[in-house]
C-alpha cells in the first residue's frame, strides 16, 4: 500500500513546513515537511526549498515508514495504513516494531491497539500536547477515517 493524499496531507498539517533548513530538538538539520538533511538529497544548509520540492521529500521520506506498515502481515485499511505511516514517520521504524500497538495490530485486535496511539505523546520525560493533538488525530483516523489537515 501506499500512502493516500488525505494521509499525505494529515502528515503536513503535522509536521508543518519549514523553508529553510533548521535544527530540530535532538539537533539534526530539517527542512520542509520534516525532511532529515543527508548529502546527496538536492537540499543545502542555509538554502531554502519550495513547498513542491518539500512535498517531493516528504514523499520519497514516507517510503521507508510505508515499508515498515506493509511489512507488519496485516491487512489494513486505507485509514489504518495512513495512521500508521503517520505514527512511523514520527516516531521512526523501530519503536514502531517494538510497539505494543503492532504486538496487537498483529493479534487482530485493532481497537484495542487504536488505545496505543496517546500512549505515545512524550517528549523529554513530559507530555507535549502538540504530540498527543498528533496521536490522537491519527488514532481518530485510525479507527474513523477521519483526517486533519
Amino acid at each position: 500500500m501506499k500512502t493516500s493524499d488525505k494521509g499525505i496531507e494529515q502528515i503536513k498539517s503535522f509536521e508543518g513546513f519549514r523553508s529553510m533548513p533548521y535544527q530540530d530538538v535532538v539537533g539534526k538539520w530539517t527542512v520542509g515537511y520534516g525532511h532529515l538533511m543527508i548529502p546527496g538529497d538536492g537540499t543545502v544548509q542555509g538554502s531554502p526549498i519550495t513547498m513542491g520540492q518539500a512535498t517531493e521529500l516528504l514523499r520519497k521520506d514516507l517510503h521507508t515508514a510505508e515499508q515498515a506498515v506493509n511489512s507488519c502481515g496485516v491487512e489494513l485499511e486505507q485509514n489504518e495504513f495512513d495512521a500508521l505511516v503517520s505514527f512511523v514517520y514520527n516516531l521512526g521504524v523501530g519503536a514502531f516494531q517494538r510497539s505494543t500497538l503492532l504486538k496487537l495490530i498483529k493479534t487482530g485486535n485493532k481497537v484495542a491497539a487504536s488505545g496505543e496511539f496517546p500512549k505515545w505523546s512524550m517528549a523529554g520525560g513530559k507530555e507535549v500536547p502538540g504530540i498527543l493533538k498528533r496521536r490522537r488525530a491519527e488514532q481518530d483516523c485510525f479507527l474513523h477515517a477521519t483526517y486533519v489537515g
